[in-house]
């Protein structure tokens, strides 16, 4: 057995109904040679959802540095956002985010690493990424551009942060427009919704992010 590094893998995001699976495992200590994530029983990650594959992807210490791999997986895994090649090892630093299908993003965390990290925001899947640090959308992997204004971006994040909830327009009202104090008309926020949706459009045509509940607000759906 190989010489093991100071390492971990921390949560930073998990679909809706995955959540129950990983509640009493926020960090997840890397303390054998390989570290198995799929769907088998077997794997030291478990995860029993279809869009995983049996063995998806895999960590491994050759005793100097720490490697994802992805086994050859139907949906793939990604490495800061990049689609990893099939069976090919690729170098895991402080901070990199890695994404099991949509499903699940781990941060890899080397502990004997003393370099400050900036961590961006979890890439949720593969058709939508937000990084709040950076002010940056990407659609299919790629960046939206011109940049969303400011109002826009304010408004995608509030949808994006709880995907699948329900916002309501006074939250939308409070977000966007704080010193509004509520005084904000229904006509503002469609026309605020509309201009978004045409921005995400024009980066996906085959799908609609933000959905209208009627007589209640907007939420915002990842395919």
């Amino acid at each position: 057995m190989a010489e093991h590094i100071r390492a971990q893998l921390v949560v930073e995001y998990v679909a809706n109904n995955l959540l129950h699976l990983l509640a009493l495992q926020a960090r997840l200590v890397l303390d054998a040679d390989t570290f198995l994530i799929g769907r088998l029983s077997s794997c030291q990650l478990p995860i029993d959802l279809r869009e995983v594959s049996r063995q998806h992807a895999k960590i491994i210490n050759d005793g100097k540095r720490y490697y994802a791999v992805d086994l050859d997986s139907t949906n793939g895994t990604f490495l800061n956002g990049q689609a990893l090649e099939p069976n090919q090892r690729h170098s895991l630093a402080n901070g990199d985010l890695i994404q099991i299908a949509t499903v699940l993003v781990l941060r890899f965390e080397d502990e004997g690493s003393t370099v400050p990290v900036v961590i961006p925001q979890p890439y949720l899947s593969g058709r939508f990424w937000l990084d709040a640090a950076q002010r940056q959308v990407f659609v299919n992997r790629r960046r939206l551009e011109p940049e969303l204004t400011v109002q826009q971006f304010q408004l995608l994040e509030l949808l994006a942060s709880t995907p699948d909830r329900v916002v309501s327009r006074d939250e939308v009202a409070m977000t966007v427009w704080p010193d509004a104090h509520g005084e904000v008309s229904e006509a503002m926020i469609d026309n605020l919704v509309a201009r978004l949706r045409q921005r995400l459009a024009s980066a996906d045509t085959q799908h609609t992010f933000i959905e209208t509940i009627r007589g209640i607000g907007y939420r915002f759906r990842i395919p």
